[in-house]
């Protein structure tokens, strides 16, 4: 998997391993991942809301080492 930016290939628009060429999906660009990430915040969020008034919902940092992640989410469940 290739990032423009990110992790761009050795040699542009050509595969790494295989040296076939490399193609973009017509629904992968900035204007669907918005929608996307539109529409997901519009049904998540009310499921949260729902659930967070039961008492059921944790807040976790995932942006910590996955080790610490880990023990967290493991310490949330075994609550």
């Amino acid at each position: 998997s290739y990032h423009t930016k990110f992790q761009p290939p050795k040699v542009p628009g050509v595969d790494d391993v295989t040296g076939e060429p490399l193609i973009q999906r017509k629904d992968d660009t900035a204007e669907v991942l918005k929608s996307r990430l539109d529409a997901f915040h519009r049904q998540t969020e009310p499921v949260i809301n729902y659930y967070s008034t039961k008492g059921v919902v944790a807040s976790l940092h995932a942006e910590k080492p996955p080790k610490e992640v880990t023990s967290e989410v493991k310490n949330v469940l075994s609550s």
